[in-house]
């Protein structure tokens, strides 16, 4: 009967799940327009100072699309764009700015906001808006993290009622 509590609360810390992958939503804005939404834990390729996704379905300059979309760690070399996209059906734009992702290509986080980005076609900034999935950040634990909660609370009152009846 001992054992009981301690069964209960492996079995459900064994079954809490991982956060899910984090997928971000890009919206770009201003003389150059682009929609497009990335898993950000499934990158096709990474490699020095860069983070790229391979046919990303979304809307670019006015038409859906497939486009490859590659982000530079631009602290490394400011001459590099902070975002390239290479349309499939031909055509490509880069904007300069800042940074998009802290940390390194291979364990990348990107930052969410408003970015002010130059575009060398455009005399014109264009506005760059990462999105979390659901439109923001949560900051609620997932259902798996509250049933460990209230299972420790639970088991925290037993032991404690049981040592008040003991004394």
């Amino acid at each position: 009967m001992r054992m009981l509590p301690a069964v209960i609360a492996i079995a459900l810390a064994g079954s809490a799940a991982p956060a899910a992958a984090a997928t971000l939503l890009f919206i770009v804005s201003g003389p150059i327009e682009a929609f497009f939404s990335v898993d950000t834990e499934a990158p096709a390729s990474t490699g020095e100072g860069f983070i790229e996704f391979t046919d990303v379905p979304g809307f670019f300059n006015g038409e859906d699309d497939i486009a490859d979309v590659r982000f530079n760690a631009v602290l490394d070399d400011p001459a590099l764009p902070a975002l390239s996209i290479f349309r499939s059906s031909g055509g490509s734009f880069s904007l300069f700015g800042d940074q998009l992702f802290t940390g390194s290509a291979g364990t990348a986080v990107f930052t969410l906001g408003d970015f002010l980005l130059a575009s060398p076609d455009h005399a014109d900034s264009v506005l760059l808006s990462v999105i979390g999935e659901d439109g923001m950040a949560s900051n609620a634990p997932e259902p798996a993290s509250w049933a460990l909660l209230t299972l420790g609370f639970g088991l925290v009152g037993a032991r404690l009622r049981r040592r008040a009846v003991a004394a």
